[in-house]
């Protein structure tokens, strides 16, 4: 580099003194901190995450309680899963509906993921009814493994990495349901996984959520 080239260079980019790299520093913090206040933790999803969690935790139990000739509802609990799941979801969607344009993308990204997730379950539960290739494992296995890839995106998008806890443990899950041919086993599988992995992670968020609102 010529001395004209370095003497151009530094006239259109003066150098910075450390002190003034600090302000420069504190300036870009403040300005991250403004962008994102009106970011707030609803994006956490955790009230929707824990409906869901206690509609498949009781809908376990009474399959549990029915493997063991303790119960008998005669319910198809799949399908009630489903439509109680999503009447709880559309009334907490209305309860706190907002313009899109008052909702940050963080919020809608992670709406649309829980809403998709619920079709793909259809959609693969359904389809191998439908074909006549339904095996029980392999459709625990495909909802634990959504769930994991959810709460994996959740903790990326939501800021809180802790949430790859639960994710990985479905991922378990997932692998339990392979190794084990039980009737009793598998339900009884997924309402401890709906409790421990979804119910409380889905609590903490919610309570994490209002201590923050503003």
């Amino acid at each position: 580099m010529t001395d004209t080239s370095r003497n151009v260079e530094s006239s259109i980019l003066p150098r910075l003194d450390p002190e003034e790299a600090g302000y420069l520093r504190e300036e870009l913090q403040d300005l991250r901190a403004m962008v994102s206040r009106g970011d707030p933790l609803t994006v956490s999803g955790g009230l929707v995450m824990a409906w869901w969690a206690l509609v498949l935790l009781i809908g376990n139990l009474i399959h549990v309680l029915e493997v063991a000739g303790v119960l008998h509802t005669h319910l198809p609990l799949p399908a009630t899963e489903v439509v109680v799941g999503y009447l709880g979801n559309l009334l907490f969607l209305l309860r706190r509906h907002k313009p899109a344009h008052e909702r940050s993308w963080r919020s809608r990204t992670l709406a649309a993921m829980w809403f998709i997730g619920g079709i793909a379950v259809l959609v693969f539960v359904g389809g191998c009814y439908m074909a006549g290739i339904y095996d029980p494992r392999l459709s625990l296995a495909f909802v634990a493994m959504l769930y994991a890839i959810i709460m994996t995106l959740t903790a990326l998008i939501a800021a809180k990495l802790w949430m790859t806890v639960p994710a990985i443990g479905w991922a378990a899950v997932a692998f339990a349901v392979f190794c084990f041919n039980s009737e009793l086993f598998r339900p009884a599988l997924f309402a401890g996984a709906s409790l421990f992995l979804m119910l409380v992670p889905g609590l903490v968020l919610t309570w994490q959520e209002r201590r923050t609102a503003v």
